[in-house]
């Protein structure tokens, strides 16, 4: 049902409560890493860059300067800086419950939106989108947009859930010898998350906000950031 282990979506429920408690409370990153039920400020802290993208304290410090920014807006600004792979592998088309919007599309390593984004892109919905740049693999295929009325704060709150809209495929992509042999071309429809949804732990609106405002040329460090990633 939910396309993870239980281990893992409960890891994914501290994680994204850490964020809130970063983002609305003024609570010390110790406390928090210990409220979520980490006992190890060290490993707390590394495994949150890991999976959201960014530290704690970097975290805290970007929700507070981007928290009313448009998660939509910060969506086509990517769209307008990230670069098309060099070689597509696969492809994906895209509807959903909410039309003439944007969804981010990403590839990951597992059911859950966090860690390493292996390839991701931006398009319209309803669209098509082709990823690529891939090793050989095996890679689990999510979208999620956001109504204009959500907020980089509000992508976090649990009362905007009926706002965020995701999508799966329904089976896994396959990459042998630099090909898709399996999962491509996909389908997905976008439709309102759910509470059994595993959910967002990489701080995509935050994240990109952060970085489109220190650059907006594909040379920025979030330009690079699945690359950078993608042979971790």
């Amino acid at each position: 049902m939910t396309g993870a282990a239980p281990a893992q979506f409960l890891a994914a429920l501290r994680m994204v409560e850490a964020q809130r408690r970063l983002m609305y409370t003024s609570a010390s990153v110790r406390d928090i890493c210990m409220d979520v039920g980490y006992s190890s400020i060290g490993t707390f802290t590394s495994r949150f860059t890991y999976l959201v993208g960014v530290p704690p304290g970097q975290f805290r410090r970007a929700s507070r300067l981007y928290s009313e920014h448009s998660c939509e807006r910060a969506l086509v600004s990517l769209r307008d800086v990230l670069p098309a792979p060099a070689r597509r592998q696969v492809v994906c088309r895209i509807d959903g419950e909410l039309r003439d919007t944007v969804a981010a599309v990403g590839l990951f390593s597992s059911g859950i939106p966090q860690g390493p984004i292996y390839s991701c892109g931006v398009v319209g919905v309803p669209g098509i989108a082709s990823l690529g740049d891939l090793p050989d693999g095996e890679y689990h295929l999510r979208a999620i947009s956001f109504d204009p009325s959500v907020t980089v704060a509000g992508s976090l709150s649990k009362e905007t859930m009926d706002f965020c809209y995701v999508g799966a495929s329904r089976t896994p992509v396959k990459i042998v010898g630099g090909v898709a042999v399996a999962g491509s071309p996909a389908r997905m429809y976008l439709r309102s998350r759910r509470y059994i949804d595993p959910p967002l732990v990489l701080a995509l609106p935050l994240v990109m906000e952060s970085e489109l405002e220190r650059s907006c040329s594909p040379s920025s460090e979030f330009a690079n950031y699945t690359k950078e990633w993608q042979w971790s």
